[in-house]
């Protein structure tokens, strides 16, 4: 099963749980997933609500980070890390983001439940 397919089949009672990546639930706050599904003929009868993706809510932390690099000569460590700390600052990546809206999602949920977390408490 493809990440993508997650939500639909959560939404078919086939799970009960989802383990997804940030990209992916950026999507599915943004709706993108359920337009996605509501494509396929099997998904109709859960695509009527466009916020249905909005009540999954975010259960602990990060379970696996792949860091990305690139390597440099150690003489220009220093420069380049001021340039993306310029960068950075100037609001150049908020306005790369602006730019290539179609790669970052935006939102369609409501605040409160884009935000929403459990945490587990252990006693």
């Amino acid at each position: 099963m493809d990440i993508e397919h997650a939500a639909r089949n959560f939404h078919a009672g086939n799970c009960q749980a989802m383990v997804l990546s940030e990209d992916v639930i950026n999507s599915l706050f943004a709706g993108k997933v359920r337009d996605a599904d509501c494509q396929v003929p099997e998904s109709e009868g859960f695509c009527g609500d466009p916020l249905r993706d909005c009540n999954f809510i975010r259960v602990g932390g990060l379970l696996w980070s792949v860091p990305l690099s690139f390597p440099i000569n150690e003489r220009m460590a220093h420069s380049l890390s001021w340039a993306f700390t310029a960068a950075i600052t100037r609001g150049v990546f908020e306005d790369m983001k602006k730019i290539n809206s179609e790669l970052f999602h935006e939102s369609i949920c409501p605040e409160e439940s884009s935000g929403r977390s459990l945490t587990v408490w252990m006693t």
